[in-house]
């Protein structure tokens, strides 16, 4: 899951913790945020952050196909807090657009 992930969203390219991020289209920092991943028996999801001027939260779901992953979900939309619980509140809420462009993950 990680090699496929990396292959999209170099490590060099994603902020983690306090390291400077790119929120808005004149801000410095990396383009991408990570906020959090979680897994569940084959399945794993990550949320991260889009900085600039379209900035957006996405979260995309990854599940095991054989030896590697693949990625079989993804939206995004935009988060009040960069939570847990905020991303479950948003996407109960329809604050998520799914998206159909898997190849873009």
């Amino acid at each position: 899951m990680r090699k496929l992930w990396f292959k999209r969203y170099p490590r060099n390219e994603i902020a983690i913790g306090n390291e400077a991020f790119a929120d808005t289209d004149v801000s410095d920092g990396k383009s991408f945020r990570f906020i959090l991943a979680g897994q569940a028996a084959d399945s794993w999801f990550i949320l991260f952050e889009t900085g600039g001027l379209l900035h957006h939260h996405t979260l995309v779901f990854f599940q095991r196909a054989g030896r590697d992953y693949r990625v079989v979900e993804a939206a995004y939309g935009n988060l009040r807090q960069d939570t847990f619980e905020s991303c479950v509140a948003a996407v109960t809420k329809g604050k998520f657009v799914q998206t159909d462009d898997l190849a873009a993950y």
